[in-house]
């Protein structure tokens, strides 16, 4: 019940946050952006049946980014960044401890899916990110790593607490691609509601599956 109740309190708090992301405010933005992460973290906590570090960390890390790109300085944006790709590390240190390898070689094709994202997001973005374009291209490596690591624990966990991060790390490279092209190449239409909405879903979902798992 517990856990139900902060969901919903979730999604109102989202729901304020997109509307502030549609109507550009600053305020809505900075009251409802730093309450998200926290509010996941709450439900991991509150209704996990083995709580895990490594979930607490990567969320958090979340919070600290949602922070930073609260504004879009140079600086934030290095942070922001720095920010989840240690929230990353996290996420991938879990589900690779999750993974007992049993599963047959040719599932590892499903890298080649993720090298073709990699290789399209910097082809991209490569002349638009000036000075940030190692950061960048290391943090488009450690979230398609995230994903991938997502994937491939077919076999090592029931269906739906597969399934949901899966989709969540899937969503969370959609949320990052849109926010890149904002930021480095040219305005997206909606493009703050876009981030958000996937992003949120992104954390949400991640969070749902791992404390089924």
């Amino acid at each position: 019940m517990i856990g139900i109740i902060i969901l919903i309190i979730l999604g109102i708090v989202s729901l304020v946050n997109l509307f502030g992301e549609y109507k550009d405010s600053f305020i809505l933005k900075c009251l409802s952006k730093p309450l998200l992460m926290p509010l996941l973290i709450a439900y991991y906590v509150l209704t996990a049946q083995d709580i895990n570090i490594l979930i607490i960390l990567a969320l958090f890390f979340g919070l600290l980014g949602d922070i930073f790109l609260l504004k879009s300085e140079q600086l934030n944006i290095m942070l922001g960044i720095a920010s989840f790709f240690l929230g990353h590390v996290f996420y991938i240190t879990y589900f690779l401890i999750s993974i007992d390898f049993t599963f047959p070689p040719y599932f590892y094709l499903i890298i080649i899916p993720y090298i073709i994202i990699i290789l399209g997001l910097f082809k991209l973005l490569y002349h638009h990110m000036g000075e940030l374009r190692i950061p960048g291209l290391l943090y488009m490596i450690i979230i398609t790593l995230m994903s991938f690591t997502t994937a491939i624990r077919y076999d090592a966990v029931k269906f739906i607490p597969y399934l949901l991060p899966l989709i969540g790390s899937l969503l969370f490279i959609t949320s990052d691609t849109v926010l890149a092209i904002g930021l480095f190449k040219k305005e997206v239409k909606y493009g703050g509601v876009i981030v958000m909405f996937t992003y949120i879903l992104a954390q949400t979902l991640i969070t749902i599956g791992v404390t089924l798992s």
